[in-house]
């Protein structure tokens, strides 16, 4: 996520970014998670970003799909729903 908050500050809108995440949920505080667990906090609560956050930066985000495949001569990452990403750059 640090790495997605610079790029967009830097140059925001120059990259069609795609977001793969085998977990159901956005980005949380992983500390706070016990929280969760024991009913003292939501996982709202402890999201760090909420999906806006990702929208108004045109970031397509693709939560509980892990990447199953990369295919490197294509360029081209596969989520284990059978969702096709083509890439430029992949960070992984």
């Amino acid at each position: 996520m640090a790495f997605l908050e610079e790029l967009t500050r830097l140059d925001p809108g120059r990259y069609d970014i795609t977001l793969f995440s085998g977990e159901r949920h956005l980005n949380y505080n992983r500390v706070l998670l016990s929280h969760v667990l024991t009913d003292e906090k939501t996982i709202e609560e402890i999201t760090l970003h909420h999906g806006s956050w990702f929208e108004e930066r045109g970031i397509e985000v693709k939560t509980g799909c892990r990447v199953s495949e990369i295919r490197r001569a294509s360029r081209t990452v596969v989520g284990e729903d059978g969702q096709e990403a083509r890439y430029n750059k992949l960070v992984l």
